[in-house]
C-alpha cells in the first residue's frame, strides 16, 4: 500500500536525544524533513504541527486538503510510548485499550 504520509521515529543519534523522527508527505509540495527531539512532549508537539502543516499546504492552493489519518499515514516508532491514539487526540481510549491488554 502506498499511504500519503510517512511518520518514522527512531532512536537518536546524537547524546540528550530521546527520539529521532522522519516524516514525508509523499505527494503534492512532498514537504518532509527530519530532527531530533529531547522529550515526549516535545516530540508530541511536533507531530502535531507537521500534520497542520501538510494540511495547510493544501488550503494555499486553493484545494480540498486530505485530512492525515490512521488509514493514510504510515506510522513506525521503536517505542511504545508514543502511540497514533495520542497523535490523533484519543488518549482516554488508548489508556483503556492498554489496561485491558494487561489485565
Amino acid at each position: 500500500m502506498v499511504y500519503k504520509y510517512e511518520i518514522i521515529i527512531e532512536r537518536p543519534s546524537w547524546k540528550g536525544y530521546k527520539y529521532a523522527i522522519f516524516w514525508q508527505k509523499n505527494y503534492g509540495d512532498h514537504k518532509g524533513g527530519c530532527t531530533e527531539v529531547k522529550t515526549k512532549h516535545e516530540l508530541l508537539k511536533l507531530i502535531k504541527k507537521i500534520i497542520r502543516d501538510w494540511e495547510s499546504y493544501d488550503y494555499i492552493l486553493n484545494r480540498f486538503p486530505d485530512k492525515v489519518t490512521e488509514k493514510n499515514l504510515l506510522f513506525k516508532s521503536f517505542t511504545k510510548e508514543i502511540t497514533l491514539a495520542e497523535i490523533f487526540g484519543n488518549t482516554k481510549l488508548d489508556d483503556f485499550l492498554k489496561q485491558k491488554k494487561d489485565n
